[in-house]
């Protein structure tokens, strides 16, 4: 025998799972932004060639190589040297 449940059950149960959902997305501390690190005048080896590349600025985002670059004024950020 099948029961019916009412509709208004089923709704009050799909809005509590959604304000669960909601409440646990902002609940963490606030991201920081990556850290970034630029290389300068480094000489890359690629794999490919057996010779290192001419001196180059290289721009790391977190963990990940955003930017490679001869020209330091490509980046556009401030370098404390």
């Amino acid at each position: 025998m099948k029961t019916k449940t009412p509709l208004l059950t089923c709704c009050a149960a799909l809005g509590l799972t959604a304000a669960v959902s909601l409440t646990g997305q902002e609940a963490g501390p606030a991201k920081s932004p990556p850290r970034v690190t630029l290389f300068q005048n480094v000489r890359i080896f690629d794999g490919k060639s057996d010779k290192l590349t001419v001196p180059s600025n290289v721009l790391i985002r977190g963990n990940l190589i955003e930017k490679i670059s001869i020209d330091p004024e490509v980046f556009g950020i401030l370098v404390a040297c």
